[in-house]
Order: structure tokens, then C-alpha cells, then sequence
């Protein structure tokens, strides 16, 4: 069962209400745009379970590369638009990572070069992995 349908990301507050409004209920807001996503797709061939993404609220700067700080392990990231993932090879690793972990920082640059650090708590990310594993099976 996915967890959602489609995304919207409105532009104005007028624009968010009327998708609250639209899908009267159905609708969630994900509020700030500093989102950690691990993704859980059962829609794909072959599923995809725990790839590390971001979606950050504003559009990273082309070209430049968006950095994933794990304790003392950094990893690259790639982005487009509002979104940076990390290469396929990393997923599993950069998960193991997270659950022994215990802070996340996202740091990237904005299109208008301002650097920008994000940073999560990564207590109990270990029972929400598995709680969505089990949701998924």
C-alpha cells in the first residue's frame, strides 16, 4: 500500500489550502520542507525499499553537491530540483549507518548560494524502520 497517491508542492498558502480542501481529509501537509525520506515503494519492479532521499523545501544550486553527515561518515548526494538522493550503491550502507547512528545533517546550497545545514535525531529511527517493514510486507 503506498503511502501517498501524488505529491503536490504548492507555491502559496492559497494553493495549499485548496489542496487540503480538495482531498478533504485525505490530505497531509508536510510542514517546514525539510523532509528525510526513506522510501518504501511497493509500486516499483523490482519494490524499493530504503532509498535515502531529501526533499528540502527549496531548490539546491545546480551542479553542486549536497553532503549526508551520518555521526563522522559523510556521503555524496546528488540532487535535483528540491530533492537530492544518494547513488543506488549507498542506500543499504548509509541505512545500516542510521540505525546505529545518532545524528543525521543534510548541508547543501540553495539556487542563491546560501549554505544551509539541516540536521535530525536519529533516535528510534531502528522501531520506525522495522514498523514500516512490517506495514510493507
Amino acid at each position: 500500500m503506498p503511502l501517498w497517491e501524488s505529491y503536490h508542492l504548492p507555491t502559496t498558502v492559497e494553493s495549499a489550502l485548496d489542496y487540503l480542501a480538495r482531498y478533504a481529509g485525505a490530505a497531509r501537509v508536510v510542514a517546514g520542507g525539510t523532509d528525510l525520506l526513506l522510501e518504501m515503494q511497493q509500486g516499483r519492479k523490482p519494490p524499493v525499499r530504503g532509498e535515502v532521499s531529501t526533499i528540502i523545501g527549496y531548490p539546491f544550486k545546480e551542479g553542486q553537491i549536497v553532503r549526508l553527515t551520518i555521526d563522522d561518515q559523510s556521503y555524496e548526494m546528488f540532487s535535483k530540483g528540491d530533492t537530492a538522493w544518494v547513488d543506488t550503491g549507498s542506500d543499504k550502507k548509509i541505512v545500516a549507518a542510521m540505525k546505529a547512528g545518532k545524528s543525521l545533517k543534510v548541508e547543501g546550497t540553495s539556487w542563491r548560494g546560501t549554505q544551509t545545514v539541516d540536521t535530525y535525531s536519529l533516535i528510534g529511527i531502528s522501531a520506525a524502520l522495522a514498523a514500516i517493514d512490517q506495514a510493507c510486507n
